[in-house]
């Protein structure tokens, strides 16, 4: 715990317009402990309530913060309940919902009571406008295809079957509204049937023993029409799986309110110019100061050296030996690109490539 109150405790400063501030409520977005931490204080709360109140429920689901609950001791009952629940932390409130006509809605399901039985279909909330990712957008066909599948999976998954037509003729005439050809539409969706058809009739094997998983490289290329498609036909036949991004996005035309870092405090391609006009290009996942003090240092060493054939830390370092005269222009080196993995090796090489043809 005491690792834990520590990471989380400078992971509530945060700057914004040049000030830096302290977040006295809640936790940060965008941390790895929030989620974790948020869910053990749910759990903290939801059992201290549940404990320590006389009367209880006759079910209980919680899903982080949405709880479903079935209560038999009449409506007055409740409200002292919910006043009790809330009663734990002014900073967290819970709010109710009662069952309208016999349905109430958790998550995306719709529930419907149908005495004896209980009945389930899609729930959309009143602000849903049924957009989703055009077919005409630049993207990738798996992806549309993966909008189609997703809403098929979903109705079939949580439906129940006099509830699965009236869902299928509803998703045929949003995804038709949304520019997909009806014959895709109707293809995809034979194609999910029919395999969930043949899973359910697979036999459950009792002891699967050692399965031998294949090795496979993934990587994240730029998208780009027709020629990215046939490019991961490709690669896939060299066991190399590729995911492609869209370079160009909706959000890169908007000020996003944050302050920008400095560069200096990025990581990713970078470039170092000499005064002799030639450029080196490295990556590296430090911070780009940090990378470039190092770079400097291995400079200095590499003016000591007195044997030529000695090893050079980098480049850099054996382009300044060799041309003592020369000055590295670090207070001019630049960022090229922030992104990491394998794709910043390729982004590595094409800058060097574009740079010494």
């Amino acid at each position: 715990m005491t690792l834990v109150r520590l990471c989380n405790k400078f992971s509530l400063y945060f700057r914004f317009r040049e000030k830096f501030f302290l977040q006295v409520k809640g936790l940060p977005m965008g941390t790895v402990l929030s989620p974790f931490l948020a869910n053990f204080y749910m759990d903290f709360i939801e059992q201290s309530a549940l404990h320590s109140f006389p009367l209880k429920h006759s079910l209980w689901f919680r899903f982080v913060d949405d709880i479903l609950a079935v209560w038999e001791h009449g409506q007055n009952s409740l409200k002292v309940f919910l006043a009790h629940l809330n009663s734990f932390d002014s900073n967290l409130q819970f709010t109710i919902e009662l069952e309208d006509s016999g349905k109430l809605p958790f998550l995306d399901v719709l529930i419907i009571k149908n005495i004896p039985s209980l009945d389930f279909s899609i729930y959309r909330k009143p602000t849903h406008n049924d957009r989703y990712l055009h077919f005409s957008s630049n993207h990738p066909p798996c992806v549309k295809r993966g909008v189609v599948i997703s809403l098929v999976d979903r109705f079939l998954k949580i439906c129940s079957r006099n509830h699965v037509k009236s869902e299928l003729d509803y998703v045929k005439d949003i995804l038709f509204c949304n520019g997909y050809p009806i014959n895709l539409i109707e293809n995809i969706i034979d194609r999910r049937l029919k395999k969930i058809k043949q899973e359910n009739r697979k036999p459950v094997p009792l002891d699967s023993g050692t399965l031998a998983i294949e090795k496979k490289t993934f990587t994240t290329l730029p998208y780009v029409s027709k020629l990215s498609d046939k490019l991961g036909k490709i690669l896939k036949r060299h066991n190399l799986s590729v995911s492609f991004k869209t370079e160009q996005k909706v959000e890169h035309f908007f000020n996003s309110g944050k302050d920008k870092t400095d560069p200096i405090l990025g990581s990713g391609v970078y470039r170092v110019p000499c005064s002799c006009g030639r450029f080196y290009i490295g990556r590296t996942n430090q911070q780009l100061g940090e990378r470039l003090q190092e770079h400097k240092i291995s400079i200095d060493k590499s003016l000591r050296l007195e044997n030529k054939n000695d090893n050079f830390d980098s480049a850099l370092a054996q382009h300044i030996y060799e041309n003592p005269a020369h000055l590295v222009l670090f207070e001019e080196a630049t960022l090229i690109s922030t992104v990491n993995g394998l794709p910043q090796s390729f982004k590595e090489a094409i800058e060097i490539k574009k740079t010494y043809k």
